[in-house]
């Protein structure tokens, strides 16, 4: 009677564990903790700052299907830099276009394959995989994913804060050495990237593109022309009607194949993607200035989750509701775009020191 009832006692578990089995397969939560660290030079002097985060992972069942099939979620802090003066640079979790992107930050950079690299979102149990294979290793982070870096005038004072410019650092931190250099970022109010990628990116690639491509003359002088057009043709700007007829001529001509060939133009558009992302990553040239970012690099650590580092220098912390004071949003946002840094972008809510 008793070995009946082991048995009965198994059966009615059975469907239990092979749904947990399943399940655990199916919708797995993948976790591992990651060490961001920050150098910045000044006067030869390197100045340094890191933080370990702990990241999770997780697979939830494709309903409603208009739901994220994954989902990621962050615990711990912002790296703090200390600087002379002393200032704080402060390198949040969260990123200019990314709120979560210290949760997708090791997946951007440990080294991918090319299919995962285009296709992460799509194959992302692949792509942790990878990155949790790569522990020990550090990676450089960069530049077009680098995390929102943030200033105060007075470290006391929450309505002092401002966005600082990771290739312009002597824009917050000042610069005693005279310049001739043009900073034209600095005038439109942008950050060096976003000026770059505007109005010199384009025009650069297409030019190196020139020689790089491996292209006749003739075809590179065709596509050269239409993709100055094009990213007129589909900016705010409307392009004059002689230089619209041109751009349908150009499109005409590539699309017929007659000076350009495919293979031509597909090496040509393979080549400026190549160097587009190449120029974004060098950056600008910081060596003249007082305070160049020296390396920002990501890695996989066994390490405890860092606490208190930024309630250390905040002492304000958690005695007001928000970072940017609500009367001072408007004027923040004018300065610096939609991106405000909250309180959850310098330690996670998870991580918040209860009272």
């Amino acid at each position: 009677m008793r070995r009946f009832l082991k048995w009965m006692a198994f059966l009615i578990l059975l469907p239990f564990i092979l749904i947990q089995g399943y399940c655990h397969f199916a919708y797995p939560t993948y976790r591992w903790h990651q060490k961001l660290v920050v150098e910045v030079e000044n006067e030869g002097q390197i100045y340094r700052g890191e933080s370990v985060t702990a990241v999770r992972w997780i697979k939830r069942v494709d309903f409603p299907p208009d739901a994220p099939d994954w989902i990621t979620r962050s615990a711990g802090e912002a790296v703090v830099v200390e600087l002379p003066g002393p200032r704080y640079l402060f390198v949040l979790l969260s990123g200019a276009k990314n709120s979560q992107l210290n949760g997708w930050l090791a997946l951007f950079t440990v080294p991918m394959n090319s299919d995962l690299s285009n296709y992460i979102g799509v194959y992302k149990r692949d792509a942790i995989r990878k990155v949790l294979a790569s522990k020990g290793q550090a990676f450089s982070v960069e530049r077009d994913d680098y995390p929102l870096f943030v200033t105060f005038d007075d470290i006391n004072k929450p309505a002092t804060v401002k966005r600082v410019d990771p290739n312009d650092l002597d824009t917050s931190f000042g610069c005693s050495k005279p310049s001739a250099e043009a900073k034209p970022w600095r005038a439109k109010g942008q950050v060096w990237l976003d000026w770059f990628k505007e109005n010199e990116l384009k025009r650069l690639s297409r030019e190196r593109a020139r020689d790089e491509a491996g292209i006749s003359s003739g075809a590179a002088a065709i596509l050269s022309e239409y993709s100055a057009l094009y990213v007129i043709r589909w900016s705010d700007v409307s392009l004059p009607a002689d230089q619209l007829k041109r751009f349908r001529k150009l499109n005409m001509k590539i699309r017929m194949r007659d000076g350009v060939t495919k293979e031509e133009e597909s090496r040509w558009e393979k080549t400026l993607r190549r160097l587009e992302a190449e120029m974004i990553n060098t950056g600008r040239d910081t060596r003249k200035d007082c305070y160049k970012l020296k390396s920002i690099t990501l890695e996989i650590t066994d390490g405890p989750v860092t606490e208190g580092k930024v309630e250390a220098v905040l002492g304000w912390f958690y005695d007001v509701n928000r970072v940017v004071p609500k009367e001072y949003l408007e004027e923040y946002r004018r300065k610096y775009g939609r991106s405000v840094p909250g309180k959850g972008d310098f330690i996670s809510y998870k991580s918040w020191r209860r009272k």
